[in-house]
């Protein structure tokens, strides 16, 4: 079988309550990628906030547990039609947890390498990385973007 009906099949193996949350961090993705292009990241940080504030809570009787949550952007991002960027998968898993009450914290940091100025984001929960590990010890945090900074 080839590469994608492998993939295809995988997907149909997916409880349909993963399958839905997949598609749902797609269509996050894909509007993650519009705004950034278009909008100040500072508009970004405000419009998710709000997002939290008057979105439902998921399937609050039984969450899904958070690292199911962030294999699941990182699935979607893998295979999604465009490119994805660390910062698009960060937001995207920090909005599916602070719907469900979970506070993680957003960190996006820069390193100098080959002459070049590079960045990253990570999201992190109870003080551990469950999004965007590559190699972030090479990376200074900015700013930690946790969801009482986003609040202010």
């Amino acid at each position: 079988m080839n590469c994608w009906g492998e993939r295809l099949l995988k997907l149909c193996r997916l409880p349909m309550r993963e399958r839905w949350l997949l598609f749902e961090v797609w269509c996050m993705l894909l509007g993650l990628d519009l705004a950034l292009r278009c909008l100040p990241f500072t508009c970004i940080a405000s419009f998710c906030r709000r997002l939290r504030e008057t979105g439902d809570d998921g399937d609050a009787a039984s969450p899904p547990p958070v690292t199911q949550l962030a294999w699941l952007v990182t699935v979607a991002g893998r295979f999604s039609p465009i490119k994805t960027t660390c910062l698009q998968e960060a937001l995207a898993l920090s909005w599916l947890l602070s719907r469900r009450g979970i506070a993680a914290n957003l960190q996006i940091g820069v390193t100098h390498r080959h002459g070049d100025l590079a960045a990253h984001a990570w999201l992190e929960y109870n003080g551990r990385i469950i999004l965007g590990e590559a190699d972030v010890d090479a990376y200074v945090p900015l700013l930690p973007l946790s969801r009482e900074a986003v609040h202010q």
